[in-house]
């Protein structure tokens, strides 16, 4: 089945890719063959900047913790809101495309697609955020070639778009002193610290029959 857009969808997430020119741009595969090396997660601590990210060991305790079965299912929103380069999002993905993608799945970038579109990732590292996109990207793309997949140009775009709204560069007010968490989770990067927070809509994904729709909601968390 063919992926297939409702209304206006397909022309307004043209339209976001080319106001974020730049952002949409930047993802790209990561050509190295070994998984380990994809990404640093766990491998790598900043004491300069006071970054150390979670260990493998550590993500994988904690979705079994979680459970596996629960974090697999793509009908669950994820959020994580200080991710690094992708420790827990890169893991959640593979979790999900293991579990939810066999040979016998009739639509296989549809469903990828599904088990990509509720993961949401804030990080306020640009760096960082750029090389989780990418990480998302490469795993995405070559989970794809080990199926004899090859995306058409608007396919491997629109996966782009997808990664590019879900994978926020901001920074989550979670520290606050007030409440854990209050309405307005996630500000624009750029605009923070210059009073000027802009706070985030989410985008929602929906795929029905086929067809894709998209609309942006504020978060519902702590309020």
């Amino acid at each position: 089945m063919k992926l297939s857009f409702k209304d206006n969808t397909y022309r307004e997430c043209i339209s976001i890719a080319k106001k974020n020119k730049k952002m949409f741009s930047e993802i790209k595969t990561i050509d190295l063959l070994d998984r380990v090396e994809l990404q640093t997660c766990g491998n790598n601590k900043n004491f300069d900047n006071f970054q150390i990210f979670t260990p493998k060991f550590i993500v994988d305790g904690m979705i079994k913790a979680i459970g596996e079965g629960y974090v697999s299912d793509f009908n669950h929103t994820i959020l994580e809101p200080t991710s690094g380069d992708g420790a827990f999002t890169c893991n959640i993905f593979e979790l999900r495309l293991k579990n939810n993608i066999s040979d016998d799945t009739k639509d296989i970038f549809t469903t990828l697609l599904r088990c990509l579109a509720t993961i949401y990732s804030i990080e306020m590292d640009k760096d960082l955020i750029i090389k989780q996109k990418n990480n998302i990207y490469t795993i995405a793309k070559k989970f794809l070639s080990n199926k004899n997949i090859l995306l058409n140009q608007d396919e491997d775009d629109f996966l782009k778009i997808l990664i590019s709204l879900n994978f926020i560069w901001g920074e989550t007010n979670i520290k606050t002193e007030i409440k854990p968490l209050l309405c307005e989770v996630a500000y624009k990067m750029p605009n923070k610290g210059k009073n000027a927070d802009i706070s985030i809509d989410f985008p929602v994904w929906n795929f029905d029959n086929g067809k894709v729709s998209l609309h942006f909601e504020e978060p519902e968390i702590g309020c």
